[in-house]
């Protein structure tokens, strides 16, 4: 019997069948129309994946590594995963959960309240936190990472706006969406490369969200988020 899903990501309906009892296909997630919004900010890793993964043979061993890593700075472990795996050419774009970290430090903010997209006050008081809690005029941090491996160019869809809450939202649904077989047994080859990108959002009120622009006062360069976050790249 064949079963069709239908899940929506960010405005687009994706939809997925499967033969129930027989085998199924990739999930609703991992698919070519998921297209994402230009980040705040990129990097490549210096000298490709194999810098990164210095004894990697396959697409599934990058990944791997990066899990890895991701999972040290606390993103969850392999039972119970903070990330999830979306369509590249020849390889994949691994996405974080959207996670709120102090604006001061860089730094995640510490427990169950890292993952709330709503503001909280950080357990750390800085003049900024007392300066904002005196004017009213708090406010909350939150970012995504994506870490890809890709032979081509990633769907990156450039539009006004960039990226919203309700899509961070949405990829946070999909956390459950594995990196397919075929593409964890794919050979690395030299067209590989191995790039690193962040989203990065300010939120001041409940129903209010605004991401965070290249150079606007207050936004931090990738490399200031992954060493904030405790990822190394």
């Amino acid at each position: 019997m064949r079963k069709v899903l239908r899940r929506e990501w960010g405005g687009v309906v994706l939809v997925a069948s499967m033969v129930v009892g027989l085998a199924a296909c990739p999930p609703a997630g991992w698919g070519p129309n998921v297209r994402f919004p230009l980040p705040l900010d990129s990097v490549e890793a210096t000298g490709g994946c194999l810098w990164l993964a210095p004894v990697a043979r396959t697409v599934g061993d990058v990944s791997d590594v990066i899990a890895r890593r991701l999972e040290v700075a606390g993103f969850g472990d392999a039972n119970a995963r903070r990330y999830a795996w979306f369509e590249a050419p020849d390889g994949f774009m691994l996405v974080t959960q959207a996670e709120q970290f102090d604006p001061a430090t860089g730094s995640p903010t510490r427990g169950p309240n890292r993952w709330t997209l709503t503001y909280t006050r950080p357990e750390r008081w800085t003049w900024h936190s007392v300066l904002a809690d005196l004017l009213g005029d708090r406010e909350g941090r939150f970012r995504v990472f994506m870490f890809a491996v890709s032979t081509g160019g990633l769907p990156f869809a450039e539009r006004a706006g960039g990226a919203s809450e309700r899509e961070a939202q949405a990829w946070g649904r999909l956390l459950g969406v594995e990196l397919p077989p075929d593409v964890v047994s794919a050979p690395l080859t030299p067209r590989h490369r191995c790039t690193a990108h962040v989203y990065e959002w300010v939120k001041r009120t409940a129903d209010s969200a605004r991401e965070v622009g290249r150079g606007s006062e207050g936004s931090r360069s990738l490399a200031q988020h992954l060493a904030g976050a405790g990822i190394r790249w």
